[in-house]
């Protein structure tokens, strides 16, 4: 990081999962498993001059609903947390207030599908958090 100072250069977030998840493929190296007491968090951080994309945030938000929704069919209930606790706060998911919606599909067929409207009051990454757990209490 001091170098990255020193050479007025930006990091950027481009991969970010856990020990447990670290050799699972696609969409499942992003999800969260409290089925761990200890783990290890690897981050990938791109240094560069000018402004890059990264689809990051992108993959840890699917990740996150896929975790969210995973996790209430498990325990058949509501979760009592925040959507912190599922997407990191360096995401783009915090600065944007968008609605969304969050479906599940049972092989071609659409078992679900709930979504929260964009509110000033609230980030995308609670609209996430929320529509996935209502998704899951939907498709019971």
């Amino acid at each position: 990081m001091y170098l990255a100072k020193l050479s007025k250069k930006k990091g950027y977030v481009i991969d970010y999962y856990d020990s447990i998840q670290s050799l699972s493929k696609n969409i499942d190296r992003y999800i969260i498993q409290f089925t761990n007491k200890e783990f290890v968090s690897y981050v990938g951080i791109y240094y560069s001059e000018s402004i890059i994309e990264t689809k990051i945030s992108d993959l840890l938000g699917l990740g996150c609903a896929k975790s969210i929704i995973h996790l209430c069919l498990k325990n058949n209930k509501k979760l009592m947390t925040t959507s912190k606790a599922f997407l990191p706060t360096f995401t783009s998911w915090y600065q944007r207030t968008n609605g969304i919606f969050v479906s599940t599909m049972n092989c071609s067929d659409i078992t679900s599908c709930i979504g929260r409207f964009e509110s000033r009051d609230k980030s995308t990454a609670d609209n996430l958090f929320e529509a996935s757990q209502d998704c899951c209490r939907d498709s019971l």
